[in-house]
């Protein structure tokens, strides 16, 4: 019953409302985790956008959830295409980047990924910046990495909006 509720859920047409109430069922019953990061990694699924929209949420709330799903989260992370499962995952990546301890294939994978989103130039300003984020915090205890940010958000500083230009002076002025 639960399993046809979060499918139902994915599916339904006010998803804006009841991604909230979706994220809550899975955070109430963590059976449901499994199939929501299947559905959410699954990028030929049309749906997969929203059940990354819902992982954010649950993720946020239960960090630990993803820790046994770690190693293929982050080898899936450069199939994400849409726009809007992209901001999810890299806004997930900031919460993984700063919460867990990562080995050494799943930092340099995230850091591969956050560094192809914030570079690609038809990526959503949202993306950029949870990427710039997510790298900022990888970037504590991997030191190359604030050299190569910086270097970008410099670069890229005047093509941008206001609030790609508000993020990235926030991180610069961390990063000195």
């Amino acid at each position: 019953m639960k399993d046809l509720l979060l499918t139902n859920a994915i599916w339904a047409s006010n998803f804006a409302v009841i991604r909230v109430e979706t994220a809550q069922l899975v955070i109430t019953n963590e059976e449901l985790f499994p199939q929501l990061f299947a559905l959410a990694i699954d990028s030929t699924n049309e749906n997969h956008n929203k059940a990354c929209w819902i992982l954010e949420i649950v993720l946020h709330k239960r960090l630990p959830l993803i820790i046994d799903y770690l190693p293929e989260f982050c080898s899936t992370l450069s199939v994400f295409t849409n726009d809007g499962a992209t901001r999810a995952i890299a806004k997930v990546c900031i919460f993984i980047s700063r919460h867990l301890s990562l080995t050494a294939t799943q930092e340099r994978q995230i850091t591969e990924s956050c560094f192809d989103w914030l570079i690609t130039a038809n990526k959503k300003v949202a993306t950029k910046v949870y990427a710039a984020r997510a790298l900022y915090e990888l970037g504590k205890s991997i030191k190359w990495i604030y050299p190569e940010l910086q270097q970008i958000l410099i670069e890229d500083y005047p093509k941008h909006s206001a609030a790609y230009k508000a993020a990235a002076r926030e991180i610069l002025k961390k990063i000195k």
